[in-house]
């Protein structure tokens, strides 16, 4: 990486970090606590540029861990590898590390994390899985205002499909709660940041909110489309 991290956006969560303890001048705005916390954490045990450069190395991993276990569940430790290797050198997963996007690469890692072990508390009901799948969604919720709603509307959609499989009553009943206590708690964290940003009437940019349907999904499709069709056709 150099001797410096790549892009401007890591000088602003160390600013942001300094923030959280009175330090510094503060924004009109907010962020979600945890990169900045992160910053400041780990800032206290060595230089602004380490601590970027570890921050920027540890998301990326957490991203590509996320990616392999997700796929070694449902296709074996050797798939699942080749998974990673295929879907880790994509502009989408190291792009953010470049510009400094940490955050995002995190809360992608919970999201993908949490929906992961959700699938797996609704499947057996255990309750270790439904604490993962809190602390992935919390996790969420307190790193990206944007992957979190992600986050939250795709556990949604999990457990709607679940149902779809129509588990008998008390199965039912308890983990639907189980599911609901998991996205309350998330909310929860979450209400700060919502509430600073409403405060500071901020709205987040969404990149893509001007393209049509089919321009956003070339957009996003737009690298290694050959998967993209394989996983729409085993689908």
């Amino acid at each position: 990486m150099g001797p410096l991290p790549t892009g401007l956006d890591g000088g602003q969560w160390l600013a942001l970090g300094r923030g959280l303890f009175g330090d510094g001048r503060s924004t009109a705005g907010a962020y979600p606590p945890l990169v900045p916390l992160l910053t400041e954490l780990i800032g206290s045990l060595t230089t602004p540029g380490t601590t970027l450069k570890l921050i920027a190395i540890g998301s990326l991993l957490a991203t590509l861990v996320s990616i392999y276990l997700v796929a070694r569940d449902r296709l074996g430790p050797w798939l699942g590898l080749a998974v990673v290797a295929t879907i880790g050198p994509a502009s989408a997963v190291t792009e953010p590390v470049a510009f400094g996007g940490y955050p995002q690469q995190l809360a992608f890692a919970f999201l993908l994390l949490a929906t992961w072990v959700l699938a797996r508390f609704l499947d057996s009901g255990r309750l270790t899985w439904l604490i993962a799948a809190g602390i992935g969604l919390a996790g969420a919720a307190l790193t990206h205002h944007i992957y979190f709603p992600l986050a939250l509307g795709a556990s949604g959609l999990i457990w709607l499909l679940w149902l779809r499989t129509r588990p008998g009553p008390t199965d039912r009943n308890r983990r639907t709660l189980g599911v609901l206590a998991v996205a309350a708690v998330s909310l929860a964290c979450f209400a700060p940041t919502a509430i600073a940003f409403v405060t500071a009437s901020y709205v987040p940019p969404l990149d893509t909110s001007g393209l049509d349907p089919w321009s956003a999904v070339q957009y996003g499709t737009r690298e290694a489309t050959w998967i993209w069709l394989a996983i729409a056709i085993a689908s």
